[in-house]
Order: C-alpha cells, then structure tokens, then sequence
C-alpha cells in the first residue's frame, strides 16, 4: 500500500474538533491508513483508550472525499466532541466521511446524490475514508478502510475492517458487534433528517430508543412483537379456518340432505317401474 502523499495547504479554513475545552485540528497529514499501524502505535496515540466505551470513534483519515483533498486527519477525545467551523468549511462532508468510514450508506446522512461517485472530488479517479474505534474488549483497537475507485462507468466500493476485506454481512456484522448506530435517528441525526424524525411515530420512536439503550433488549423486543403479530395472524386464520370449516359442515349437511332426496327419488323410480311392470303383466295375461 502507498503512502498518502500530502497536499498543498487550503487557503480556506478547516474545521476543529474540540473535546471537553481542548481542541484538535483537523490537519493533513503524509501518515499511511489507519488499519495499517499497530496496537502499539495506536496505544501511544490514544492512551485513553481503556476508557473508551466499545464502538467510540477516535480518529478519521479521508482522501480525495468531497470537498477535501487530504490527507485529511481528524483525532476525537474521550467525552463530547464538537465540530466547529464556519458554513461550507466541509462539516457536513467530515459527517458523510464518518457514516462511509462505519461501513453505513451516506444517504442516512446527506442527500447530495445517489451515485457513489459523486462523493469522489472533483478530477480524482477514487478517494478513502478511514477509522480507528475502540474494540470490545479493554485496550482493543478496531480499524476499517473504505475505497471507492472509477473503473469506467461503474464505481467500485470495498470495505476493509482491520485490513480485512469485508462483504455485505461482515460488514453488517461489524457494525452490531460494536453497536455502532449511524441509521439510528435517535443515536445520529444529521441536520438534513430532522423533518424525518419529527414525523416518526411513537412506536417508531420507542423501538429507536430501545435500540439505542440496548441491542439485545431492541432484539427480544422485535423478536416479542413479530411472535405477537405471528400470534394475531395465527388467530386469524384459526378463525377464518373456523369459518371456512363452519361452511363445510353446512355444505355437508346440504349435500347429505340432497342426497337423502336422491334416494327416496331413486326409490319412488324403483316403486314406478315395478308397478308399471306390473301392470303390463297383468294386461298380457287378459
């Protein structure tokens, strides 16, 4: 893998990430992808990881990503991080480049397009978006590389978790094992999806604060309505089955009945053509 190479310096102003009074710029750097470094080298940068709760972004690295050229490198600290800087200085891009990074589509965050390639800069052939997170377990480190590439009219995106290329169901995999919730309105909530979240229902709304207060919780919640709409449906067919069931004895019946009719018929035409058997003898003996 090649080192990022390091662009010439913007002359418009880049925005900084502050933690709890301190800050950190974002800065471009000539530092090769995150997933690259080593437990070592990310624990001498990130000493407060034993106090990082499982999933917590600490570092995002994009290249060649919307309006940014990069390297671009972004550390986060423990606590809340707000993300400062006047309009069109790339906040919402930084926000799209996190969402990419998770393995998440960026139409949970930004409706700039529905082509991959319009989140490319201008005039490159591919970008990447990069994350360090902290694992599950103490001390643990996890980090992901995504890259988008041109390859003619298609645009190619590859998924890598810990150098590790990643399909659709690692990827999905990934994100609840780390209970990372970029799609969760409750958890992340970009500007552009406030109206979204405004007309979502109570139900809506208790299932995403569930889901964000406990994963295995929100599941035995689905799994304890989907059983309760499999019971309603199952009571519904037992009694429509009840009905249809109804219906058939009473066709039952019907036809019983008919064919009750049939024989006493049948019987009456046994009756007649014995009598006019009879009657015919009776006249041939005269």
């Amino acid at each position: 893998m090649s080192r990022l190479s390091k662009s010439p310096p913007s002359s418009s102003p880049r925005p900084r990430s502050s933690s709890s009074g301190s800050s950190q710029s974002v800065r471009e750097t000539g530092h090769e992808p995150g997933w690259e470094s080593t437990q070592a080298e990310l624990t001498a940068r990130f000493p407060f990881i034993r106090d990082c709760l499982p999933g917590q972004l600490l570092q995002l690295r994009i290249e060649n990503w919307m309006a940014y050229t990069g390297p671009v490198e972004v550390n986060f600290l423990t606590g809340i991080n707000l993300l400062a800087a006047p309009n069109g200085a790339g906040k919402s891009s930084l926000l799209c480049a996190m969402a990419f990074g998770l393995g998440y589509d960026v139409s949970h965050i930004s409706r700039r397009g529905s082509r991959l390639r319009d989140f490319i800069k201008n005039g490159h052939s591919a970008c990447s978006v990069s994350c360090v997170l902290a694992g599950r377990k103490a001390g643990e480190f996890v980090t992901t590389r995504r890259d988008l590439r041109l390859s003619g009219e298609q645009t190619v995106s590859t998924f890598y978790v810990n150098g590790r290329e990643c399909g659709v169901e690692a990827r999905m995999e990934f994100q609840r094992r780390l209970r990372l919730q970029v799609d969760n309105l409750i958890c992340f909530m970009p500007q552009e999806r406030v109206p979204e979240f405004a007309t979502m229902r109570p139900e809506d709304l208790f299932t995403a604060t569930l889901r964000a207060i406990d994963f295995d919780l929100h599941e035995a919640y689905v799994g304890l309505r989907d059983w309760e709409a499999k019971r309603e449906e199952t009571e519904n067919l037992l009694i429509q089955g009840r009905a249809d069931l109804s219906a058939l004895d009473r066709a039952v019946e019907k036809l019983r009945l008919e064919h009750e009719e049939l024989k006493r018929l049948q019987g009456c035409e046994n009756r007649r053509i014995l009598c006019e058997g009879k009657i015919l003898e009776v006249r041939n003996n005269k």
